[in-house]
This record gives C-alpha cells, structure tokens and sequence, in this order.
C-alpha cells in the first residue's frame, strides 16, 4: 500500500476483525516509498498506530512509533529512517534499545531543570523529610528565605552567588543565627536532591561558608526573676504591637501558666478543651503525647467564653506559634519590659518550672507539667524490678493512677498560678 496522508486516513477497522478483536498491519510500498519496514496497525477499535517491523540477532521484531494522526506521517518516515540507521551501525544496535535510551536522557534532562522551589517542594514531600518534628519549620524557612528569591531559577543553574545573597539578606536583618540555620536547612535539601533523587548533579551549598553565629554567653533560654515576671504579667499587654495585642497577651499569659509551649496555646483545635481540662493531642506536642492540663480559674479566664476558638482571628488569619515567636525576635519585647538582659519566650516554659522547683515540688511533678518524657530504654520494662514486670495493672488501676497524676498536676498549677497573681499584685 502506498502511504499517503487521505488513504491513511480512510483507513477503518473491517467488521469480521471487530468481531474476531484482531489487529490488521498495512506495510508501506510502492514508487518512491523511503522508509522500508514501515507499516500502520489497525487495531479492531479503529486506533491507527506507525510500526517499524526489523530484524536483529536473527529476530524479528516490532516497534510502535506513534499513533495517527497526532504522529504525522513524516514523523513516522523521519522515525523508520533512524531506526534503519541504528541497524546498519558499526555494531548494529537494537532501535528499540536506542529509543529507550534517548527516552531515558530525555527524562533526566528534564529533571535537572527543575526549578529551586520545584526541589524544595519535592524534598518536604519526601515521607522521610514529611516525619520529622520539624518539618514545618524547615518548610517556612525554604520558601520564604529562598523560594520568594530564587524559586524561579533552575536548580541546577543556581550559583554560589545566588546562595549567598539570599543568606546576605537575612543576616542584613540582624538575624546571624537564623541565617547559620537557613544556611543548614538548603544544604541538607540539596543533599538529598543530589545524594536521593540524583536531581543535581553537585550541591552549591558545600562551597559556601556557613555564616559565623554569635557568641552566646550565659543560658541561651533562662528563666525571669521576681521582677520581670511581675513587669511581664502586668505590662506584656501594653508592650506588644497594637494589633492583636489583645489575644497575643493572653496567650502569652496563659503560656506562662501552664508551661507549655508557645504553639501548643496559641493552636488549640475545637474539642480539645472540655470539661475544665485541656487536652493537647500528640500531634501537637514534641514527644507526640497527649498532654492533659487541668484549668483554674485564671486560666479559663485568659481562654474567654467560646473554649472551642478562644484566640479567634488576628488580621483575618489564625494565630501560630511561630507568629509570636516572631514578637520576641532579638528579645526586644521583654527589653521593653525593663529586663536588661532579655529573655526568649521558651523562657516563659523555664520560668514555670524553675518556679515549681523552688516551690518544693519534685522532678516527677515538674516533668508531668511540661509534659516531657522519661529516659528512653531500650525496651519497657527495662531496669523495672523482677516484681514490677509480673504485675499487669487492671483498667481501674490505671484510671485511678492516671486522676491521681492529673492531680498532682492541678495542684502544682494552682500554686504556680497563686504565686504568679501574687508576685505580680506586689510590684
């Protein structure tokens, strides 16, 4: 048959192959035809697909080309010739083979002109990157310290220059140590795009100085005194930013109380204060336990009316932890709260439970407050007594024990809180 564009397009499945479902092959001859082996192979649905019909190693075999009309005829000829020439190479190799390896390059180039933001979102959503702790933190340091600037830019054209301007721009604000870490985060993303997926080829970070941290003299978060928790509770409210002052000094408040962590208060979800007890789920917490705080008085009315969105919105937008965190950067909040030398807002968790200790309470009372966890072991029940591995608590026993601990915890708090209003009531 001689191809032309109108025949092949005549072309239509013949009603004894739709019944019989078999495919018909129509080969290209005739004057002047320039692709030998050449053929189109009509299938019984009336799909029309350009084969290459060869043989090699004393084989014969087929190769699909593309489908018409979408694959011309002229690319169909231009693709017969080259498998041809693969053919009558010195050695002669397989077109098949050759396709697949031109596919394979192909895909690889691609892949090497993702974009930077294209990488980062790749590695945030590697499962191994998506587990960790901190992977929210790391996602808000890439996009906004390099994506905002450089997403655009194929990764594996970035330079050094590019790096170090991005790094230049934070340590401008004054934030060496955040810039050390912006450093680390890109390195390690890069590492992984080069060391896991094989995206670049090298990592443009290892060649670029990892900017100088400060000197950090004395405790890097240390707890106030008598007189800065006093100036704390009674100015924190006027000493923030006007917007949202309001809702950040609660929480700020309500963080000092109960020693949590800035965005387990600041991101509590509907349900999870019921009955005068909030609960923090494990999906909140750093050691991804539940944390069960019983409220007092104080602290319900720091969490107003509506307990299942006591913050609300602040300029159209849910609070976050790192949102006041932000507040504190350099410590200049409690700077202005007459604290000379300045203290971070983990340092309201410290506070809570320096305070506890010298109040009396043991270790284990503290450690329930704050909800950390105890030495890991390699197993259980390791060190446990011989006795204490043959008793199997009943369900009542591990409920009474379980009131018994949220006890010693709302002792604890209310004594916190007592001694918190009274320090304040006496500057």
């Amino acid at each position: 048959m001689q191809f032309t564009y109108q025949k092949l397009l005549a072309l239509e499945a013949k009603p004894d192959d739709i019944d019989a479902k078999r495919y018909r092959e129509y080969f290209a001859d005739g004057t002047g035809e320039t692709a030998p082996g050449l053929a189109i192979r009509v299938a019984p649905t009336g799909r029309r697909t350009f084969t290459f019909h060869y043989t090699f190693n004393g084989k014969r075999a087929r190769m699909d080309l593309g489908q018409f009309p979408a694959f011309t005829l002229a690319d169909a000829r231009n693709a017969a010739k080259s498998a041809r020439a693969a053919l009558e190479a010195v050695p002669p190799r397989d077109p098949r083979k050759v396709r697949d390896d031109e596919q394979a390059a192909a895909k690889a180039a691609a892949d090497n002109r993702e974009t930077v933001t294209q990488v980062i979102e790749k590695y945030l959503a590697d499962p191994d990157i998506a587990k960790l702790r901190t992977v929210d933190q790391t996602a808000r340091i890439l996009r906004n310290e390099f994506g905002k600037f450089i997403g655009d830019k194929i990764a594996a054209d970035v330079t050094r220059r590019d790096l170090a301007e991005c790094l230049d721009r934070v340590r401008q604000r004054g934030a060496a140590t955040y810039a050390a870490r912006c450093h680390t985060h890109l390195r390690l993303c890069f590492d992984w795009a080069v060391k896991v997926v094989a995206i670049l080829e090298s990592n443009p970070m290892e060649s670029l100085a990892k900017p100088v941290e400060p000197e950090v003299t004395g405790d890097k978060v240390r707890a106030m005194d008598d007189d800065e928790l006093a100036a704390f509770w009674n100015g924190i409210r006027d000493a923030l930013p006007t917007l949202g002052r309001d809702v950040y000094a609660r929480i700020l408040k309500l963080t000092l109380l109960t020693g949590c962590r800035i965005s387990e208060i600041a991101e509590i979800q509907p349900g999870e204060i019921r009955d005068g007890v909030l609960t923090i789920p494990g999906e909140r917490t750093k050691n991804a336990k539940p944390h069960a705080i019983p409220l007092n008085a104080a602290m319900l009315e720091l969490l107003g009316n509506d307990l299942d969105n006591p913050w609300g919105l602040v300029a159209d937008t849910p609070v976050t932890g790192p949102r006041l965190t932000v507040l504190f950067s350099g410590r200049d909040i409690s700077k202005r709260l007459g604290s000379v030398k300045g203290y971070t807002i983990h340092g309201l968790r410290r506070t809570c439970a320096t305070y506890l200790d010298e109040m009396g309470f043991p270790e284990s009372t503290i450690s329930l407050c704050l909800n950390h966890s105890p030495k890991r072991e390699k197993r259980p029940d390791a060190g446990a007594t011989v006795t204490r591995r043959y008793i199997k608590a009943k369900q009542s026993t591990a409920e009474r024990r379980a009131a018994a601990l949220m006890e010693l915890k709302r002792q604890a708090f209310n004594e916190w809180t007592a001694c918190v209003l009274a320090t304040a009531a006496a500057d």
